[in-house]
């Protein structure tokens, strides 16, 4: 596992089902096995390159030319018979399963099972990995891209070369894939001769990314390569052109316009050697070239000139400076002879430099063919940099790609490198400190001096092409020359790291020892948890901020430089406040286990850069005292409700199995061991009962609901456990048989409290979900998990009122590969549409409120508009990505009134964002009094606390969400008697105004009007009541006003009483509804009147 940021954790929103492994990264071993069993054999899979396949595998004689214009060349699948020395492989060559991100050029056994998906037109969204033939574009063409079993995919030439020398390959490679993916697609050229043993690379035909993106498929790679004289007069040469599954989502690319030739043997060749020569300090080095003939050369002799030629970039050698230019013309390998030396002067210095480059070329032959006639002449470097030289004042090093030699004080070893720091190169643009990446174990320690010879490197992560990089020297020789002190640390401030200084500000300390007084800790130290055992292994990386920095927050859009460049929507900056901490990275280490809101001081170690934020590598204990770390954790249960308040929570239980072997269904099951099951259901109790204070209605996501006989079961087992602990029945459970295509097993379920506080429970799938099909995909399903609806009448405990509500509990598609995923992209854009059509099918009828784990945040995140599809408020098409239709009328109303510092259900990377929703129709939204987390997972580490069973902290990664509502005539709405703040007296309206928003219509007898004052007259929105002057003027008949809260039921009080032609006032304290607003009833016999209202403060 690479160290300082490079080591790739499966974030949980993406988990694969087949394993028991929850959380980040991989688990521990478990003794527990996992259930596969079915009730019946699976059927076989496909034999795709498993029998023999109809191919060409014949050598042919040169040239080969091929552009697949023509269609009719490949016309079934796996059939190559009509592609002339051309044959397409799967690549299944790794026995360890599915890898990604080998080096092709790495990977030289030969591939049998012959592959290709035939008649294909959809590059941009095919996904199965392997070859395919795309004949259905513009420009036909055949591809290949890893992807599952295809970790290698490659196409093979194979070639007769006799009677041929100088074996030229060319062909272009083509992106072909217009997706939202930006793989980082290698392509790697062999060869091998004859049909039997490991192929050999060929160094120039190495591309090391054949693609371009996200949305972009313009990139066009030309391969140009002449193949080593062992391929030449041979019977047979099999060329082949590889590629490797890419981390992530990979692209297709296409090879085409394929052209293998070569020269007549009977003709005389000549080449050029390169050379290679260390520069020395002083004097001069001779570089000798050498000219040769592949057979002596005939009466005539051959002739040619050459000459040096300055190379280009910071890697270019100059003539006069580093070298002493040279040319002759009429050079001559005389009747014979088959090789010329030519020699150039190097000169050497003690500057630190790059190793450089001239050219030697040869032109005007006359008497045998050139087959490659320009050498590189290299002049090694032997004067060392100062580190900060090395590292440059800018993102990248002036000196990448090239070897260096540099050195310093050992100041932090890993398992795979070290920190170097040295005393300065006087320029404050540039960091003292370096990483070594070595890939395996230094034998250096903190302390050493060393001298440092190494090609410099800028990592980036192929899983996130869009991040900085972070330099870095490879393929070391270290030296080591004595010891020495280590520097003293840089204080990181907020002068230094703020929340709008970008993305790289720290860049000129990378590298180098850093000091972090005090950080509080905004996201908990990540574990491996083994889902089965319960087996917990701290991985030491947690997040924080420095001292008065608000905790960091997603914010809308797709993160910077993300942006799809069809995108016009806002860009996400990754919150670069955010400081990451690697404690148990360094050798001597141990990892630090810690939850937000703590704070930890002393921090100090090198600083690297990896997941969009900085991070500091802690020293061990031997070189710094170890961290201390001060504040306590404990859960935040959410407020109490009233007697009169109905209480409905989402809660993703994460994963939550039981301990019984349901042999008739899952192929991902997770059987628990028995003591972890039993712990999950104290953790479960606790919760509930503590922390969400045992709401009327938990809507439950990824629970277990598999068992066909009573597919609530686990349900039920957590609602037993609630009633057992509680001494009462508090709880029912619901779920259904067959709802959802999770292989797991996993679903949705509730917990509800029966009778008397809820009355005709039903429980249905939402009609026709299950059976949905994803555009373009007759047999996938649209939801994994369909939305499950619970209907019910709520009673009030005392007063004999009842209230009809329709709770839709979802889970919807993860957002792990949406920014990649063209899949992915579709089935969380077509699962959005549907629910938002289904919520408005039925919000007319019923009391709507839908709430889970949505997997999407409360804004747009760029690509797949989410919320705002399904409350019918999807952003405009140019501000997203995959756009979405606006299906609802009126629009649903969010609930996102909790106060900002605690509006969280989930934490990533140290960004807390809310992915658990309550989303309610326009008729239910007046009768909600708030809504709250209960935060007791998101922000706690695992390893201290999953399984603990006397906690209920970190039962789940999911923080739940409760909403409270009071149902009309629930209870009594009172005004408050503190908070109050006065305005100048403010007319909120006069109906007497014909330009007013009445136009001056009166009030007819048994008219009510809705009016707003939240926003209105000084009043803040939010407020809770008003004071108001109200006046009845010209009444032409008697009676009264009431005035109530929006929302509420027409009250017996009246608020002033009137006769005919009676002009009269009163003021009133008046509560306002969760809107802002209040109705006015006119109680006339007969008759109409006027009504004045002056507001004259508020209540907060």
């Amino acid at each position: 596992m690479r160290p300082f940021g490079k080591n790739v954790l499966v974030p949980v929103l993406s988990l694969v089902l087949a394993s028991p492994s929850l959380l980040f990264g991989a688990p521990p071993a478990s003794t527990e096995r996992q259930v596969t069993r079915r009730t019946a054999p699976p059927p076989a899979p496909a034999a795709r390159g498993l029998l023999p396949a109809p191919r060409s595998e014949t050598p042919v004689t040169l040239p080969l030319t091929q552009d697949w214009s023509n269609t009719g060349l490949i016309s079934a699948n796996d059939d190559w018979s009509g592609v002339p020395g051309i044959v397409g492989y799967l690549g299944d060559w790794d026995p360890a399963g599915t890898v990604t991100n080998t080096d092709p050029r790495t990977v030289l056994v030969p591939m049998t099972a012959v592959d290709v998906n035939a008649n294909r037109s959809d590059p941009d969204a095919y996904n199965t990995g392997g070859v395919a033939e795309f004949d259905g574009i513009a420009n036909p063409v055949v591809a290949f891209q890893g992807s599952g079993t295809a970790d290698a995919p490659n196409l093979v030439f194979f070639l007769n070369t006799s009677g041929y020398v100088g074996i030229r390959v060319q062909y272009n490679l083509r992106d072909v894939d217009a997706g939202a993916v930006d793989a980082v697609q290698q392509v790697a050229l062999q060869y091998r001769v004859g049909n039997t043993g490991n192929f050999t690379n060929v160094a120039a035909g190495y591309v090391a990314d054949a693609t371009t993106g996200p949305g972009l498929a313009t990139l066009v790679t030309p391969v140009d390569v002449t193949l080593p004289a062992a391929c030449d007069n041979q019977p047979e040469v099999q060329v082949r052109v590889i590629t490797t599954n890419a981390g992530g989502t990979d692209e297709f690319v296409g090879v085409d316009d394929i052209n293998v030739t070569g020269t007549p043997a009977g003709d005389n060749i000549l080449t050029i050697s390169d050379a290679t020569v260390t520069e020395g300090d002083s004097g001069p080095v001779t570089a000798t070239f050498t000219v040769s003939l592949v057979q002596p050369a005939a009466a005539a002799g051959v002739t040619f000139d050459i000459a040096t030629a300055d190379g280009t970039g910071v890697t270019g050698a100059v003539a006069g400076t580093d070298y002493v230019a040279n040319g002759v013309t009429g050079a001559a390998i005389a009747e014979g002879n088959t090789t010329y030396t030519f020699d150039v002067t190097v000169n050497g210095d003690t500057a630190a430099e790059a190793t450089e480059r001239f050219t030697v070329n040869v032109t005007n032959v006359v008497g045998a063919t050139i087959s490659d006639g320009q050498a590189t002449g290299t002049i090694t470097n032997d004067d060392a940099f100062k580190v900060g030289e090395v590292q440059g004042a800018g993102s990248e090093s002036p000196y990448k790609g090239t070897q260096v030699i540099t050195g310093g004080v050992v100041t932090g070893v890993s398992g795979t490198g070290f920190f170097i720091q040295d005393d300065g190169d006087g320029d404050p643009a540039t960091s003292d400190g370096v990483l070594v990446y070595l890939n395996g174990v230094p034998t250096v320690s903190v302390g050493n001096v060393v001298q440092v010879t190494a090609y410099v490197s800028e990592y980036v992560p192929s899983q996130d092409t869009g991040s900085p990089p972070l330099t870095e020297l490879t393929s070391p020789a270290v030296v080591v020359t004595g010891t020495g002190p280590l520097p003293s640390p840089v204080e990181i401030t907020t002068s230094l790291l703020t929340p709008g200084g970008g993305t790289e500000q720290l860049e000129r300390y990378e590298g180098m020892r850093v000091s972090v007084p005090s950080l509080t800790v905004v996201a908990p130290t990540r574990s491996t948890v083994d889902n089965i055992s319960g087996a917990t292994n701290s991985q030491g990386i947690f997040y924080g901020v420095l001292p008065g920095v608000a905790r960091p927050f997603r914010e809308p859009g797709v993160p910077a430089p993300d942006v799809p460049p069809t995108v016009n929507g806002p860009a996400w900056d990754n919150n670069p406040e955010r400081i990451r901490v690697l404690s148990s990275t360094l050798i001597g280490t141990t990892p630090i286990d810690v939850g937000s809101g703590q704070v930890v001081t002393g921090l100090v170690g090198p600083l690297s850069y990896g997941f969009r934020s900085y991070e500091v590598n802690v020293d061990p204990p031997a070189v710094t005292p170890a961290p201390v770390v001060s504040g306590t954790l404990a859960a935040t249960p959410v407020p109490p409700a009233t007697a009169d308040e109905l209480t409905v929570a989402t809660y993703n239980l994460l994963r939550f199995f039981d301990n019984r072997d349901d042999v008739t269904a899952s192929t991902f099951e997770n059987i628990l061991q028995p003591t972890r099951y039993a712990n999950r259901l104290a953790k479960a109790s606790l919760i509930i009962r503590n922390v969400l204070r045992m709401p009327d209605v938990v809507a439950l996501q990824e629970i277990e609901t598999v068992y066909a006989a009573d597919p609530a079961r686990v349900a039920a087992d957590i609602a037993a456990k609630v009633n057992a602990d509680a001494g009462a029945t508090v709880y029912a459970a619901a779920a259904l048989v067959g709802n959802g295509s999770d292989p797991s097993g996993l679903n949705i379920a509730y917990l509800y409290k029966p009778a008397p506080r809820l009355t005709g429970v039903t429980l249905e799938q939402a009609p026709g979900s299950f059976d949905v099909k994803l555009s373009g995909y007759p047999t996938l399903n649209v939801f994994d998990h369909p939305p499950l609806v619970l209907r019910a009448t709520v009673n009030h405990p005392t007063n004999g009122q009842s209230w009809p509500v329709t709770i839709v509990n979802n889970h919807a598609k993860s957002i792990g590969d949406v920014d990649t995923d063209p899949f992915d992209q579709a089935k969380r854009k077509e699962q959005a549409e549907w629910l938002a059509a289904y919520l408005d099918s039925i919000q007319d009828a019923e009391n709507v409120v839908s709430v889970g784990d949505m997997n999407a945040y409360e804004f747009n995140d760029g690509w797949v508009d989410v919320m705002g599809t399904v409350i019918g408020s999807p952003v405009p098409a140019d501000q997203v990505f995959v756009p979405t239709a606006d299906l609802v009328d009126p629009n649903l109303v969010l609930l996102t009134t909790s106060a900002a510092p605690s509006r969280y259900s989930y934490s990533f990377d140290g960004n807390a964002h809310y992915f658990d929703h309550v989303a309610v129709d326009s008729g239910v939204a007046p009768y909600v009094t708030r809504i709250a987390h209960g935060h007791a997972n998101a922000d706690f580490p695992p390893n201290l606390f999953y399984n603990d069973a006397n906690s209920p902290l970190r039962l789940s990664d999911h923080d739940p969400v409760v909403a409270y509502f009071l149902p009309p005539d629930f209870g009594p709405w009172t005004v408050p008697t503190t908070g109050f703040y006065t305005v100048a007296p403010c007319r909120l309206f006069d109906t007497r105004d014909a330009l007013g928003p009445f136009a001056g219509q009166p009030f007819a007898a048994g008219e009510s009007r809705t009016f707003a004052a939240g926003g209105k007259c000084g009043v803040p929105v939010g407020a809770k009541a008003i004071a108001v002057n109200v006046t009845v003027a010209q009444p032409t008949g008697g009676g009264f006003l009431t005035l109530y809260p929006e929302g509420r039921s027409l009250p017996l009080t009246s608020t002033i009483n009137f006769v005919s032609g009676q002009t009269r006032a009163n003021n009133a304290r008046l509560s306002l509804g969760l809107s802002g607003g209040f109705v006015i009833y006119a109680g006339l016999g007969s008759g109409e009147a006027h009504v004045i209202a002056d507001v004259v403060g508020y209540f907060d």
